[in-house]
């Protein structure tokens, strides 16, 4: 079926359009013309002179109704959120999908060169760039800690060589997977290299490392 709305296809068994959200649950009349974007469904796209013809179309497993309020999927991380809210509240992602600007490939693209360039820079930094405030704060001081403390390390003789050495190697991960992550967020595409369970299990390892590292230490110390 056609929206009436805002003319985008659905599926007939569709209960919300997947362009502006409108319910499909009423009498339908058709409506020719091409599929547009309502631009009050996005605040992001209401300062635009007109409507937004969709260029990345939302399929119904995009959008959902849970609890009598309308989610949507993100994109990067397949998490949930309230249709009112334009970042992912799991991973920071920018709602996208859902209507983009004519020309967006260019700004995406500068966007993508600047978040990858500042997590080159600094692991994390990208991530703010991109609207991952929160997470982009945890990189850059989890790498801050394990680069610092790794390269203070390997002075303090073999035992603390080899903790750096387990140190540098954590920070190393990070700053690589931190660049992939950033142009995965800029660019709105793709899930993340080194996000939640990832994550967790980066600094599990290194923290188990360390521990194996002081315990084999503490051993050689006693025998």
């Amino acid at each position: 079926m056609r929206c009436p709305a805002c003319a985008a296809r659905n599926i007939d068994q569709a209960g919300w359009c997947t362009q502006c959200f409108v319910s499909l649950t009423g009498p339908q009349d058709p409506a020719p013309g091409p599929p547009v974007v309502d631009a009050r469904a996005d605040p992001e796209l209401a300062e635009l002179p007109g409507p937004v013809v969709a260029t990345t179309p939302v399929t119904a497993g995009d959008i959902r109704e849970r609890d009598g309020e309308v989610e949507w999927r993100c994109r990067s991380c397949g998490g949930w959120a309230p249709l009112a809210v334009t970042h992912c509240t799991v991973c920071g992602s920018i709602r996208r999908g859902f209507g983009e600007r004519p020309g967006s490939d260019a700004v995406k693209a500068g966007t993508v060169g600047t978040a990858v360039a500042g997590s080159l820079l600094l692991p994390g930094l990208g991530h703010v760039l991109a609207g991952a405030v929160g997470s982009g704060l945890a990189r850059i001081l989890l790498w801050s800690l394990w680069a610092g403390a790794g390269v203070g390390a390997l002075t303090t003789g073999a035992a603390g060589r080899t903790m750096g050495v387990i140190l540098l190697v954590g920070a190393a991960v990070l700053w690589a997977a931190s660049a992939v992550d950033a142009a995965a967020l800029a660019s709105g595409t793709g899930r993340l290299v080194l996000e939640g369970r990832r994550f967790a299990g980066l600094v599990a390892a290194v923290t188990a490392g360390l521990i194996l590292a002081a315990a084999f230490t503490a051993f050689g110390a006693v025998g």
